[in-house]
């Protein structure tokens, strides 16, 4: 059996449309259909993520335990990320150091896309505290953890309320 190309009636709709997929992205552009949607942000990987211009960044951050010399872009510091994987709420957070006690108590609303990042500038042993409500998760970074290369906590608080974490620490 032989098959031969003609061209046909759905040859006829597509040859005005751009050849590239530059030309097609941007003649989908100009009618406001194009555009990419924006990536899906996974713990531990979006605090890597740039900001668009005209947008909210990704995250708002919080610093706690300032470094003494801030030129040093060398010295140790620990993130950590509460992500709500839920509904938009309110949660409190808290930042504990065993060397200088209570550093942060707040009251945050956090959307799904939007998760509060707390940068903790000094190495120490610090305990954060997540609540929804009643609910009180504790989690414990360890001062080891200042002296890698790169090193990430995420707290995820998901639809139920329930609180889940993991550490990075390459």
């Amino acid at each position: 059996m032989h098959r031969a190309s003609a061209p046909g009636p759905l040859a006829a709709v597509f040859a005005h449309l751009p050849c590239s997929r530059d030309d097609l992205t941007h003649l989908l552009d100009s009618v406001g259909i194009g555009s990419d949607p924006d990536p899906v942000r996974e713990p531990a990987t979006a605090a890597h993520v740039p900001a668009r211009p005209g947008r909210l960044p990704p995250f708002e951050t919080v610093t706690v335990a300032e470094r003494s010399d801030a030129s040093d872009d060398r010295a140790p510091s620990h993130g950590v990320t509460v992500w709500n994987a839920g509904p938009k709420r309110t949660l409190t957070v808290a930042v504990e150091s065993a060397g200088r006690g209570d550093l942060l108590e707040t009251e945050r609303t956090l959307h799904p896309d939007r998760p509060l990042r707390i940068e903790l500038g000094q190495a120490d042993a610090y305990t954060v505290a997540v609540g929804d409500g009643d609910l009180l998760y504790e989690v414990t970074v360890d001062p080891a953890w200042f002296d890698r290369d790169a090193a990430v906590t995420d707290i995820v608080v998901d639809d139920g309320g329930e609180v889940r974490y993991s550490t990075l620490a390459e």
